[in-house]
């Protein structure tokens, strides 16, 4: 599979969240840390989902613990700073991206349940194909929460 646009997204999204200087988050919403904390660990369930359609297995793609205020929030905790949130995300992106590489033609087309929650509403709960799976992450997924970063920069905050 190609992954030059999967690759172009997360450069994009790192370098928003280097930017820095975010501000605090309209109500309900996540802080800069909890955002790339919520990358990180979305990707590590994306990448062990496409492992698994690699290896031949059943696999499902459920990002429940991705928004998961607790686990994210205990993730950014975990990494301490915002830029060791941002090295995480460099290592699972890239991580994605290598596992992507290894996506055959047939890969890409295998379906795969997907289950993706919005905060605490369903937007998603059909079988999809792991290539479509992964053209969102580059295509919606990342650029969305770049936008998110960019808005709390906006905001003019003291840096995070």
């Amino acid at each position: 599979m190609q992954t030059e646009q999967l690759e172009a997204a997360y450069q994009a999204f790192i370098a928003e969240a280097k930017a820095g200087r975010f501000g605090p988050p309209p109500p309900g919403e996540w802080t800069a840390r909890q955002l790339v904390a919520h990358i990180a660990v979305n990707d590590e369930l994306l990448a062990s989902a496409a492992e698994q359609v690699i290896a031949g297995e059943p696999a499902r793609f459920d990002n429940t613990n991705a928004v998961d205020w607790a686990k994210v929030s205990a993730f950014a905790d975990e990494h301490g700073s915002l830029a060791g949130g941002i090295e995480a995300v460099r290592a699972s992106g890239e991580r994605v991206c290598a596992v992507a590489g290894r996506i055959t033609d047939e890969h890409a087309a295998t379906s795969l349940d997907v289950h993706i929650l919005d905060g605490t509403e369903v937007a998603m709960d059909q079988p999809m194909p792991l290539g479509q799976l992964l053209g969102l992450q580059a295509s919606f997924h990342l650029p969305a929460h770049a936008d998110q970063l960019r808005a709390l920069r906006a905001g003019g905050g003291p840096a995070s």
